[in-house]
């Protein structure tokens, strides 16, 4: 997936039919202020002041995975001043994923599941 984003981004975007437009890619690895290094699939800039975090999961999306996931919006948040629209492409039914994490008291990252 990865790859595809990386060579053919527009297309593989239109193909999932994912909100906004595809513009260019982000970065994928940031380190957070309590050095914890995070890893993302793909990222993008959709549009003007929203990023599409990609994420493909094989495995059910725990508290853990969910949480790695939060960090890495925040920093987008924060660093970019963009706002973070989160999807998970699964081989798993979303059902025995976790739906929702607290990024901070008032703002809850929800993700979109691609089944």
């Amino acid at each position: 997936m990865k790859y595809a984003f990386l060579n053919l981004g527009k297309y593989v975007h239109d193909f999932f039919e994912l909100p906004g437009n595809y513009n260019f890619n982000a970065g994928t690895e940031v380190i957070t202020c309590e050095k914890r290094n995070l890893r993302m699939d793909v990222a993008y800039f959709s549009d003007k002041n929203l990023i599409n975090n990609i994420e493909n999961q094989s495995k059910p999306v725990d508290f853990e995975k969910l949480s790695a996931i939060a960090e890495y919006a925040k920093f987008i948040l924060i660093y970019n001043n963009a706002l973070v629209n989160t999807i998970v492409i699964t081989k798993v039914d979303p059902k025995y994923c976790l739906k929702e994490i607290s990024l901070t008291r008032s703002l809850i990252l929800r993700p979109y599941y691609i089944y």
